[in-house]
């Protein structure tokens, strides 16, 4: 089994990896963080996901929404129009810091929406610099009041699903 950190469906990291040059017989299941996201997101077991209600904003580039695939969230627009927050990795643009975000994060705690994360990373490195990532995400909204849940990080339950029993 291969496990991911990205924020990604395991079919869109098969793809990346296959332009890559990166044979597929090389390596067996799939296993990302943007799976266990989506998981959690149908399967809605754990408290903090099963309160989720309304419509999603998406707080990440377009390229990681495949998370969304088959979930049946509804995707806002803006943030006025959502019920929770869904971080994928951190900014939408690489150039951006957490504090460009502190207007989104500020306005769903006045709210008491709740921020459902994923990642609990901080910081990565991303095209030749160092970015913040959805835990730094994480910890300034819960500094602002806000509620979090976190999810996407490969647990034991996670690959016992895939894999069967130990």
């Amino acid at each position: 089994m291969l496990l991911s950190n990205a924020p990604r469906r395991a079919y869109a990291l098969v793809e990346a990896m296959t332009r890559m040059g990166l044979e597929r017989e090389l390596y067996g299941e799939v296993l990302s963080s943007g799976e266990a996201t989506r998981d959690a997101l149908i399967a809605r077991t754990d408290p903090f996901f099963a309160g989720l209600a309304g419509r999603a904003y998406h707080l990440g580039p377009e390229r990681d929404r495949s998370v969304f695939d088959g979930t049946g969230v509804e995707i806002a627009a803006s943030i006025d129009g959502a019920g929770y927050i869904v971080n994928n990795t951190g900014p939408t643009e690489l150039h951006e810091t957490i504090v460009d975000y502190d207007d989104v994060l500020a306005g769903r705690r006045q709210t008491q929406a709740a921020h459902g994360l994923r990642q609990s990373g901080h910081r990565r490195p991303a095209g030749g610099q160092t970015i913040v990532c959805a835990g730094a995400y994480a910890q300034r909204y819960l500094a602002m009041g806000g509620l979090c849940g976190l999810s996407g990080q490969a647990r034991s339950g996670d690959l016992q699903s895939r894999t069967g029993p130990s």
